[in-house]
């Protein structure tokens, strides 16, 4: 049987040569691999064809491409506007690790560039596609969070700003749900400690005004749990007779006892 190399394996040995030729300032690295000498070609050449290439959906020749115009012209116009292009043909093509990592290395070297802005909204654009749904690790979703509440603030004239602005309304749900869906698990586990650690850090957090009838009623069974029935009155009185929260919990045996 004929062993098949994964379909990202070029892609990914192609971006770790990119990252040696930048952090050695060579061209060539002996003992990686014999790859046949492209010809010499002008940086505008290059930039011209790896464009074609990625309008026309040729991604790998185009990451090619932009590759040996780096390699060939490092330190030119051209290069640093290949690097971009690499991190927006990696995103095209789905493979946002290896396009997060293209724009962390364009805004390592090219702080101050006016692509910047790009370079800082893409990087929060790659986090939110690699995120999980609420019920898993939130790690893709909290750096998508961070990256594009940097980005709004750095560049609030930014014509992408209402689209980060969207994406991270989206994040904060999602974020907010993970730590509900959080709290009901260690409250089915009678961990009622756990559960009141997380409604604090929800309250903390984020701004949870139209989330606070869920927040109560999750601190009161915490409450009642740890058998502080007295601060489980207090939160239960503070909700309207005719809320659903409260006739759930008023359904509730322990909440009719007498310590109560």
């Amino acid at each position: 049987m004929q062993y098949q190399l994964p379909g990202n394996f070029y892609k990914n040995v192609i971006f770790a040569l990119l990252v040696l030729i930048f952090t050695s300032g060579c061209a060539r690295h002996k003992g990686l691999t014999k790859v046949k000498p492209e010809p010499e070609r002008s940086a505008y050449n290059w930039y011209n064809d790896a464009m074609q290439e990625l309008v026309s959906h040729d991604y790998d020749k185009a990451v090619h491409s932009f590759t040996l115009l780096i390699e060939q012209h490092t330190g030119t116009i051209y290069a640093k506007k290949a690097l971009l292009r690499i991190g927006d043909t990696y995103f095209k093509q789905e493979e946002y690790r290896s396009a997060k990592a293209a724009f962390q290395e364009f805004l390592k070297r090219y702080p101050g560039s006016s692509l910047s802005g790009h370079a800082k909204f893409m990087m929060g654009y790659s986090d939110f596609r690699m995120r999980y749904d609420y019920k898993h690790s939130q790690e893709n979703a909290q750096a998508a969070a961070s990256e594009l509440i940097g980005f709004i603030t750095d560049y609030p004239q930014s014509s992408y700003k209402l689209k980060a602005e969207n994406m991270l309304s989206v994040l904060i749900n999602q974020l907010e749900k993970h730590e509900l869906y959080v709290t009901r698990f260690y409250l089915s586990i009678d961990k009622p400690t756990a559960a009141m650690i997380r409604l604090n850090y929800l309250d903390n957090r984020y701004d949870v005004d139209n989330l606070k009838d869920i927040t109560r009623y999750y601190r009161i069974q915490a409450l009642i749990k740890l058998k502080k029935y007295k601060q489980a009155k207090s939160l239960l009185d503070m909700f309207p007779k005719n809320n659903i929260y409260y006739k759930r919990l008023r359904a509730v045996k322990r909440l009719n006892a007498k310590r109560f």
